[in-house]
């Protein structure tokens, strides 16, 4: 019991970094449910004012408390000799007197700023703020309540996980604003408990609490540890520990069973999706857990037999891999060719880039629920004519000719230039259950109301998913994801980004830089004076010697050829050198550096990817106030192929369908594509972590849990991959 409690004390270092309220670090601490004893490998900080009712059990197996996932900091430091001998050769109750000597000479030193997670250059900055990022955004209580609606919206079903993170210490300096990383004096403190209290104690305070903690050891030393499954939590309903279970069989959505074949022994039949989510419950009952959804027109493999179950009009089948769908005529049908399967047999395409076409809305105009002639479609735009001429004979964006291809996706015939459909009044590329002006099967957007032509219409900063395309009366109309019908001369067609990153080693190994902006430049060093050769492509990597250096105030990074590069508008990537549990028991990781922009993935302990990202666009502000990015250590525990997101905050209304491969990991906070902007390295983001299309794609597979085929979305508690956001 004597080297289990001093290990776990020992292991609960947190460099330079509070407690949120609440946490505690042991099964002893559950007895001590007033303080909180953190040992580093310098001192002893305590820190006070922890409610009593808010306990977690410390999984003694794992070092990890089992309602939070601590960041890669709290491997711990080897701690000075007096503690490593103590523990050896005395009782725990005479190892915490022992200790105060050697805790308050050591507390009396000023405490050295908490080593970074990863190895990189003390006088690195490395963060350059989006235009007005350093603004001060003072919110109204109604507008701070609505952030998550404006980071990223959540789906239905993405309720906020039970697993609460450890949040990042950004250190302070005066006015609680940032610090320089090269302040001597970082003064540890409680954010989460609205105040700042400094956490050094008297001795004799510091004497007394020692030795009520160790009554309390000795109260609760013939208490079992708990397991890796919390005997504690599971009697509270909490979430078990987030370290991953190994099972005999593999994890219906892990990457070993994404990658075998559906068992159509198991499962011989197949379902079709009617509902827009057509949810996927753990037991064949309603009131179970959500584990993911189909969406309309997505078909899937099943049982043949119904089983029993609540809750459902039609019956229950099992479906592959795992879970249960009500089958009935609002949900799903065994019949592949019922209308609205047929209508939507082309969907998301999760081998592509961008899942769907999209296009952005450049010019507003009404939403049409069928495909309009052109008689009703002059009555639904004012100045119709005038607004086709002009799109047909402009230039660039504006034109008719702007990656005028965009739109045929999937479309294998020469077709006549978008002038002479217009001037002929050609109607084609019609599908059967749209042509003669019949409306759409169902009614998946909501917004149809008996025979009504016109829906709605479009605003500023929207855009939309595109299924097909079809031309009626010389114009051509895309047929959006929802079976709703919008003009392509009112949309700019969507590409993305052409960005992508390397893969490590084969592409470049550490240490190396990226390339965050232009301007970029690699400069010889002819005695003491450096002279520029040449320019560095944005969003390039450049290999590194790993030497550094000052040149005027400014770090430069020696380049492997002898160059140098200004950390300005380089970031140096480095592998982490002090891996975290998670990695040492072969998880797959994703490391993001908000000063650095730049996103490296962890296979276990081997990194395997390297990329830039846009994080929140006003850096390392609070996230509760601002747009910028939570900080800290979670795991992913919902994943959409595509999902809309949007806000209604007065003045940042937005509304974009279907972003593709969402990835969210701390309530409204995701990693998602970003198909709008090519600003990949810059922050600029409401909050969530933008990713080039084929950066998105790419960690959307990679990462847990996998997406089963046919599925558009996945749920998880414990076992997604872990997200560490840090500065």
């Amino acid at each position: 019991m004597q080297s289990d409690f001093w290990r776990q004390l020992n292991a609960a270092v947190i460099d330079g970094q509070a407690w949120p309220c609440g946490m505690h670090v042991d099964p002893v601490m559950n007895c001590v449910t007033q303080h909180v004893f953190v040992l580093r490998s310098h001192g002893v900080w305590l820190h006070r004012g922890m409610p009593a009712s808010s306990n977690v059990a410390w999984d003694a197996s794992s070092g990890a408390p089992e309602e939070d996932v601590p960041p890669p900091v709290l491997v711990p430091l080897p701690p000075p000799l007096p503690l490593l001998v103590v523990p050896l050769l005395v009782p725990p109750w005479l190892e915490l007197l022992l200790l105060l000597p050697v805790a308050e000479l050591l507390d009396d030193e000023e405490p050295e700023p908490p080593p970074p997670s990863s190895p990189q250059p003390k006088q690195e900055l490395g963060l350059l703020l989006h235009p007005g990022a350093a603004e001060t955004r003072p919110r109204k209580e109604e507008t701070r309540q609505a952030m998550i609606v404006r980071r990223c919206m959540k789906a239905p079903f993405a309720a906020r996980p039970n697993v609460t993170a450890y949040r990042e210490r950004v250190p302070t300096g005066r006015k609680g604003r940032p610090s320089r990383p090269s302040s001597p004096r970082i003064r540890p403190h409680l954010t989460t408990c609205g105040t700042r209290r400094h956490v050094r104690r008297r001795f004799t305070r510091r004497l007394l609490v020692l030795v009520a903690m160790s009554a309390a050891q000795a109260a609760c030393g013939k208490r079992e540890a708990p397991s890796s499954q919390g005997a504690a939590s599971a009697a509270n309903g909490a979430v078990p520990p987030i370290a991953l279970v190994a099972v005999a069989a593999p994890s219906p959505f892990s990457v070993a069973a994404a990658r075998l074949p559906d068992d159509e022994s198991r499962f011989p039949v197949k379902l079709a999706a009617l509902a827009w989510e057509t949810r996927v419950f753990e037991a064949p009952d309603p009131s179970s857990k959500t584990i993911g959804y189909v969406r309309a027109g997505g078909v899937v493999r099943a049982a043949s037999a119904a089983m029993p179950g609540e809750g459902c009009h039609g019956e229950w089948r099992a479906i592959s891999p795992a879970g249960y769908v009500c089958l009935d005529a609002a949900n799903a049908t065994a019949d592949l060719d019922h209308p609205l399967v047929h209508a939507l047999s082309k969907r998301a395409d999760p081998g592509e880039k961008l899942p769907y076409m999209y296009g952005v809305v450049r010019r507003q105009g009404p939403i049409y629920a069928r495909l309009p002639t052109r008689p009703e479609a002059e009555a639904a735009e004012l100045e119709l004519d005038d607004h086709m001429h002009a799109w047909l004979v402009g230039s660039g964006k504006d034109g008719a000719g702007f990656r005028a291809g965009d739109w045929l996706r999937g479309k294998t015939e020469p077709v006549p230039s978008a002038a002479a459909l217009w001037e002929a009044r050609t109607t084609e590329e019609v599908p059967d259950w749209l042509s003669g002006s019949k409306f759409p099967p169902g009614n998946l957007s909501g917004l149809r109301h008996h025979n009504d032509l016109v829906v709605g219409a479009t605003k500023d900063h929207n855009a939309f998913a595109l299924i097909d395309t079809a031309v009626a009366d010389g114009r051509r109309y895309g047929i959006t994801s929802e079976l709703l019908v919008y003009p392509v001369d009112r949309m700019r067609p969507v590409e993305g980004s052409t960005f992508a990153g390397y893969r490590i080693p084969e592409d470049i190994d550490f240490p190396f830089a990226l390339v965050r902006r232009d301007g970029a430049e690699t400069y010889a060093l002819h005695g003491k004076k450096l002279a520029r050769t040449h320019e560095l492509p944005r969003r390039s990597a450049v290999r590194l010697s790993g030497a550094q250096r000052a040149f005027d105030g400014v770090l430069y990074f020696q380049t492997a050829d002898g160059l140098w590069v200004s950390e300005r508008f380089v970031s140096r990537v480095d592998g982490t050198k002090r891996m975290p549990k998670w990695a040492v028991d072969g998880e797959r990781w994703l490391d993001v550096s908000i000063a650095k922009q730049a996103l490296l993935a962890y296979d276990g302990t081997k990194a395997v990817y390297a990329t830039l990202v846009s994080t929140g666009e006003a850096g390392l502000e609070d996230p509760a106030t601002s747009r910028s990015t939570v900080r800290g250590a979670f795991r992913i525990f919902v994943k959409h192929l595509t999902t809309t997101m949007a806000s209604t905050v007065v003045g940042e209304e937005f509304e974009l369908k279907d972003i593709p491969y969402v990835q969210y990991f701390s309530e409204g906070y995701a990693l998602h594509a970003a198909y709008w902007h090519d600003d990949f390295g810059i922050p600029r983001s409401h909050g969530c972590i933008n990713l080039s299309p084929a950066d998105a794609k790419w960690l959307f597979q990679f990462t847990l849990p996998q997406l089963p085929r046919g599925w558009h979305g996945v749920r998880t508690v414990q076992s997604g991959s872990v997200v560490y956001v840090h500065s």
